[in-house]
């Protein structure tokens, strides 16, 4: 957790790992360093080369940041936090 910064509400990663972007692992590192109440994965399954899966997303958040609830929509899917 970042020190002396407020934690946000919700985070939006990406955890697509092309073009300089987090993959699932990185993406949880992330997530456990700004301690959001929820994270909401993204950029992912935009394009099959470049990759990306929510379920490891899911698996690296339980071990970086267990307290934090996890949110996978899906297309389209709308929600308030």
């Amino acid at each position: 957790m970042l020190t002396g910064v407020v934690s946000p509400d919700a985070l939006l990663v990406p955890i697509n790992p092309a073009f300089g972007n987090p993959g699932a692992d990185g993406a949880a590192k992330l997530t456990a360093m700004f301690s959001p109440k929820a994270v909401i994965p993204c950029h992912y399954w935009l394009f099959k080369e470049h990759g990306g899966d929510p379920a490891e997303f899911e698996t690296q958040c339980k071990k970086e940041a267990p307290g934090v609830r996890l949110i996978i929509l899906a297309v389209g899917e709308q929600i308030t936090i």
